[in-house]
């Protein structure tokens, strides 16, 4: 039932997404508008729902072997470590040299010095992935994703905190962690 949750719950952020977007083109005066971006939204969504419980990562990192020039997904290290495995094994299956594709990987941040704070992320269950720890500790984990062909990570800001936190949590990373 909460699959069925989550799967209706995706639907319904398609629909709102592409309403959104369908609304701006239509406003803008482009051809494709409401209805047919709310149809794109919906029929790739729908494309992945299906996809996933046809066959799960296996048929939809077969695809991405296939198609794909750039690749992303939420994971930490070994998440990624396990899908790259799958990812590469359909690219040679299929003749395609793996460096091919570029990699993009998405996770959470949550970056101090306070230990406690730590303590408490680690300890919550954070249905994303997130990356958690001091500068040196999330430099380490930078490091972990560069060393297993991660070309890019991504650091959604929605939990750093209000806007001054988030600038300064950002800036602190640029110049501590990717700027080294």
């Amino acid at each position: 039932m909460e699959l069925l949750t989550q799967d209706i719950t995706k639907l319904l952020i398609a629909v709102l997404v592409g309403g959104l977007i369908g609304t701006e083109r239509e406003v803008r005066r482009k051809a494709a508008g409401f209805r047919t971006i709310i149809l794109i939204t919906v029929g790739s969504t729908l494309f992945t729902i299906v996809s996933i419980a046809l066959g799960g990562e296996k048929v939809t990192l077969r695809i991405t072997a296939e198609h794909a020039d750039e690749w992303n997904v939420w994971g930490t290290v070994d998440t990624l470590k396990s899908k790259m495995a799958i990812l590469d094994a359909h690219c040679v299956r299929l003749g395609r040299d793996p460096k091919t594709i570029q990699r993009s990987a998405v996770a959470l941040l949550f970056m101090s010095d306070d230990r406690e704070y730590l303590k408490k992320m680690r300890d919550a269950r954070i249905p994303q992935a997130a990356n958690i720890g001091t500068v040196e500790e999330i430099r380490a984990i930078v490091a972990q994703y560069q060393a297993i062909g991660v070309d890019e990570l991504i650091v959604p800001d929605f939990t750093l905190g209000p806007t001054p936190q988030k600038i300064a949590t950002l800036d602190r990373f640029i110049r501590e962690v990717a700027g080294r």
